[in-house]
């Protein structure tokens, strides 16, 4: 038999997926796409960072480091977009950094909840 949550728990991880895609979404009215994709593709720190806070989890700075590393390449691989078409809004910063946020406590969240 698999694991099974109690249904009180349902509504968090249901808000903490739907404010992700909802505020993603939004960004789009004021950010280009590639600037949503690099956000969102480096949610890797955050959801590192959440672990370590939320699920006492413990990673190596060599672990931290490749994580940069990944993100730094996203950035660099869509930095050529950014000189063709630069428009975004520091209120779509704040939308994709919120949904990308909520992206990396959902997981963490559903770890905690079937350990």
């Amino acid at each position: 038999t698999g694991r099974v949550a109690p249904l009180s728990a349902y509504p968090l991880l249901t808000f903490c997926l739907l404010s992700s895609s909802a505020l993603s979404n939004m960004a789009l009215d004021y950010i280009n796409f590639p600037t949503k994709v690099v956000f969102r593709s480096c949610k890797l720190i955050p959801t590192m960072i959440v672990a370590s806070i939320l699920n006492k989890k413990k990673f190596t700075s060599s672990q931290y480091l490749c994580a940069v590393a990944v993100c730094a390449g996203l950035v660099f691989f869509a930095a050529a977009d950014f000189r063709l078409t630069p428009s975004f809004e520091p209120f779509g910063i704040i939308l994709v950094t919120l949904s990308v946020c909520a992206d990396a406590f959902l997981p963490n969240a559903q770890e905690r909840l079937f350990n």
